[in-house]
């Protein structure tokens, strides 16, 4: 019972961190594509600064965007994946 309310405490506490993980990621693609929401937080120099113009740096910022959303799977996938394994185990307490 004990061991049962740990494991869905960890894949609570995994599926929150995936899902802001992604959310961050979304967030970075609308400023990427030019949306300016919260972006006004920063200062109108910070502003420009995050407007690149050239092909290989906005190649570079997509890289990072994707890379934040295949991040933001791996914890709950990885959770997921060590309980899958565990389910057959008896509970020893």
């Amino acid at each position: 019972m004990r061991r049962e309310i740990i494991r869905t405490a960890v894949r609570t506490v995994a599926w929150t961190i995936g899902v802001l993980g992604i959310l961050y990621a979304v967030l970075s693609a609308y400023w990427l594509v030019g949306g300016t929401w919260l972006l006004a937080t920063l200062g109108t120099d910070l502003d420009r600064w995050f407007r690149p113009r050239e092909l290989l740096v906005l190649a570079g910022l997509w890289l990072l965007v994707l890379a934040k959303a295949g991040l933001a799977t791996v914890a709950p996938l990885a959770v997921d994946r060590r309980y899958a394994r565990t389910t057959n185990r008896p509970d020893t307490q």
